[in-house]
């Protein structure tokens, strides 16, 4: 999980996958989170957060044990909205 965190605090090109997300409308994450719990049966797995000198976001992943995850961010407003979703996910141990 470390490589996420890594990729999202290294590469400002993240910027292209935040923006996108910011222009949509965004929910409570409470609300979303809660969908993500009760609907995908996906779990909180990780959580990082990016605080360059003007914005301050909250990414998390969620899992669920059938393998699909959801990427969201979340602002200082408490409002979240999704980056990416797939299925296929695929858990390492510690030190690959």
């Amino acid at each position: 999980m470390r490589w996420v965190a890594f990729l999202l605090v290294m590469f400002p090109s993240i910027a292209w996958a935040i923006t996108p997300c910011l222009n949509n409308p965004r929910v409570p994450r409470d609300y979303f989170v809660a969908r993500l719990i009760s609907e995908a049966k996906e779990h909180l797995t990780w959580q990082g957060l990016n605080a360059p000198p003007n914005d301050k976001y909250l990414f998390e992943l969620f899992v669920s044990d059938e393998g699909s995850w959801t990427l969201i961010l979340t602002g200082v407003d408490s409002l979240s909205c999704t980056i990416a979703a797939g299925h296929q996910w695929i858990p390492f141990a510690k030190g690959q």
